[in-house]
C-alpha cells in the first residue's frame, strides 16, 4: 500500500488531470483542514488551469463573516452540521464561478466537540447544482484525519468526474 504522503500526491494528480480534461474549475471552504486541499491541489504543475481559490473558515466568525453562515444556524445545529455545511456552499457559491464547490467541517481532535466524536467529518461537494452533503468519521490522530478527510473527498471528486 502507498504512504499517505505519495497517495495524496497522486490523487492530486489525478484530480487536476481530470478537471483539464472536463475543462473545469474548482474552489474549497476549508475549515479543520485548514488550507490543506488547496496547499495540496497546487503543488501540481498546471493546478493554476483549475483551482479558482480556497477561503480557510477555521473559526465560526469566519464562517459568518466570509461565507455568510448564519449565526442561527451555527447556534442550532454547530458548524459540525450538514446545515452549515449547506450554508458554506452556498456563501462559496456567491462568490466563486468555480464549477465544482468543496466545504468540510469536522472535529480532528484531540477533544470532542458538542458531543460529537474525534473524527467526524461534513463534507460537501456542490457539482454544478447537484450537491452531495455527508457525515463520515475518520479515525487517528489529527492528522491523520485531515489527511483521510483529503483523501476520502479527493476519491470522491475523480469518481464524480470520471462518470
Amino acid at each position: 500500500m502507498k504512504d499517505t504522503s505519495q497517495q495524496i500526491s497522486d490523487l492530486s494528480y489525478q484530480l487536476v488531470q481530470l478537471l483539464i480534461k472536463k475543462n473545469l474549475k474548482i474552489s474549497f471552504a476549508e475549515s479543520m483542514t485548514g488550507g490543506l486541499f488547496a496547499s495540496e491541489l497546487t503543488r501540481i504543475e498546471d493546478a493554476s488551469k483549475v483551482f479558482k481559490e480556497s477561503f480557510v473558515v477555521y473559526s465560526d466568525q469566519a464562517k459568518i463573516n466570509v461565507l455568510k453562515c448564519k449565526k442561527t444556524t451555527i447556534d442550532q445545529y454547530t458548524v459540525y452540521s450538514k446545515q452549515v455545511i449547506e450554508e458554506m456552499l452556498l456563501g462559496l457559491r456567491k462568490q466563486s464561478e468555480a464549477d465544482i464547490l468543496v466545504a468540510v467541517s469536522g472535529i480532528a481532535g484531540p477533544r470532542t466537540y458538542h458531543g460529537l466524536d474525534i473524527g467526524t467529518v461534513y463534507i460537501g461537494i456542490d457539482y454544478q447544482g447537484q450537491i452531495i452533503n455527508e457525515k463520515h468519521h475518520f479515525n487517528g490522530d489529527r492528522q491523520e484525519i485531515r489527511y483521510q478527510t483529503l483523501i476520502f473527498t479527493f476519491n470522491k471528486l475523480i469518481e464524480y468526474l470520471k462518470k
